[in-house]
């Protein structure tokens, strides 16, 4: 995202939360400060994407006050991620159950190829199709430790960093200050 793209951005959290966000402020160094905070979280994301989270996503999850550039970059990153990795553990659950009638245990690859990636991988840390075919229906145990296996699956997903981050990591603080305005000096108040 540009920097008149996040002025943009601004100016619209600003509108649509009239008197939570004022941008611009009418100081320039509050404005220029502003700028460059909320422009080292969102520098990488699409300026097209984040408007429509703006506009369609965000005022369910946040009526009373402005999202936060962080508040952004994790809606940005649920709205990227793929449709399996948003599935909750107890649909994937239910998906597993309404799967696996269609196979038997003799079409096990069929069987795992159709589910995604996410299910599959838990399917395979429990033992494989024959264990919840086996008890998969009747018992709730396995019901319980599909469910819980999935959800630490996601939490440990979730708090990974991203493949890009670790490089711009490695490469030092100086990447954050690439493209910075230097912030004008202070203008001192007479009393």
């Amino acid at each position: 995202m540009k920097r008149s793209e996040l002025a943009e951005v601004l100016m619209f959290i600003g509108k649509a939360y009239p008197g939570r966000l004022k941008y611009p402020s009418g100081d320039e160094h509050e404005d220029v400060a502003l700028e460059e905070t909320w422009l080292v979280f969102l520098r990488d994301l699409d300026f097209q994407a984040v408007m429509m989270l703006l506009k369609d996503v965000l005022p369910k999850k946040h009526p009373q006050h402005p999202p936060s550039a962080p508040e952004i970059v994790a809606a940005y990153n649920q709205a990227a991620a793929p449709p399996e990795n948003r599935l909750p553990a107890d649909e994937a659950w239910a998906h597993l159950m309404k799967v696996m009638p269609k196979y038997s245990r003799y079409h096990k690859r069929e069987f795992m190829a159709s589910l995604p990636e996410r299910t599959r991988q838990v399917v395979e840390s429990m033992g494989g199709i024959r264990v919840i075919e086996d008890r998969g229906l009747i018992d709730p145990f396995c019901r319980k430790t599909f469910i819980d296996t999935y959800k630490e699956q996601q939490e440990r997903l979730e708090s990974e960093p991203k493949p890009g981050l670790i490089d711009a990591i490695s490469r030092g603080v100086s990447r954050l200050g690439e493209g910075m305005r230097e912030l004008p000096p202070k203008k001192e108040v007479i009393k």
